[in-house]
């Protein structure tokens, strides 16, 4: 094992354990949003893996058997790609469906040391081919936060882009327009100062496929400049730590002349009140879906869901 290889595993196990105990935390004292319907661990890939379910939640009353619907929302959690599952989006998602009205998917997905980066693509892609057959849905709306957002873009241009299929040899059985994407704290830029070694992971993680990632997987904004890019808001907080990630992108996106909204909430601390202070830290809006800011990021993208 190379000392390159030595040091990503190292920085995995390092992120993945404080994840664990952040998020352990967190999902204890979750409260879902009233009302709404949540249907679990459904399968969409004939296999036996917990990689391949999925959960969807529905408004109150909602049914796909007597409600039209061709539009959902499909949200893909962050994790920076080695870490998580659709669990830790659950609460948000909830929330999502309970003011939009529309349908939330949340998937699991495999992780790079699993499965290589093209094994997290296709996963994806095959949960969006089962939402398709299986609820007639034809417009997808993609929500994804930090490493969910990396690969919501590059979810999009396999999607939408016969090239871009080739260069990670995925295959797209179902046409599906991906209607819009929503980025939380978005990571765009691999190469940038980040944790755990984002750049290291990715190649070593699909050596054993003989297959190296193309450039624009290392910066995203050259896979934008490459695609036709759906309408698309970025949320980033004051105390993001990739804050500049989601600047640089939404830059780019009007650059490229894409509809793009941009929101930065700001941390809110009362000297008055010591109880109210809410860090808009990274990934703030899943973690506190309640906060008045979050609420704000969920009334934007289901405008953008609903061309707004």
């Amino acid at each position: 094992m190379g000392i390159r290889r030595v040091q990503a595993e190292l920085a995995r196990k390092k992120f993945i354990n404080m994840c664990l105990l952040n998020d352990k935390r967190r999902l204890e004292t979750e409260v879902n949003c009233e009302g709404v319907q949540i249907f679990s661990d459904i399968p969409y890939m004939k296999d036996e893996s917990t990689n391949h379910l999925l959960d969807y939640y529905l408004p109150k009353g909602f049914s796909f058997e007597t409600d039209k619907c061709d539009k959902a929302f499909l949200v893909i959690h962050g994790g920076g790609l080695v870490y998580g599952t659709k669990e830790l989006d659950r609460c948000f998602s909830t929330y999502l469906v309970g003011y939009s009205g529309i349908p939330v998917m949340n998937v699991n997905y495999s992780l790079i040391q699993e499965n290589g980066l093209c094994g997290m693509l296709q996963d994806i892609i095959e949960a969006i081919s089962f939402v398709k057959k299986e609820f007639g849905i034809r417009k997808i709306h993609l929500v994804g936060d930090s490493a969910g957002a990396y690969l919501a873009l590059l979810v999009t241009g396999v999607m939408h882009d016969k090239n871009i299929r080739s260069d990670f040899n995925i295959t797209v059985t179902s046409k599906v327009h991906i209607d819009s994407v929503n980025l939380i704290s978005g990571m765009f830029r691999l190469t940038n100062k980040g944790y755990p070694d984002r750049s290291v992971i990715i190649y070593e993680a699909n050596d054993a496929q003989d297959f190296k990632a193309p450039n624009y997987a290392f910066d995203l904004g050259l896979l934008v400049k490459r695609i036709v890019c759906p309408r698309a808001t970025i949320i980033t907080g004051g105390d993001d730590y990739l804050k500049e990630d989601s600047i640089y992108m939404h830059d780019l996106l009007l650059k490229e002349e894409v509809k793009s909204k941009f929101y930065c909430a700001e941390t809110v601390i009362d000297v008055l009140n010591e109880k109210d202070i809410r860090i808009m830290a990274h990934v703030y809006p899943i973690a506190n879906p309640t906060w008045l800011e979050s609420r704000r990021v969920i009334s934007m993208i289901t405008a953008n869901a609903n061309r707004v």
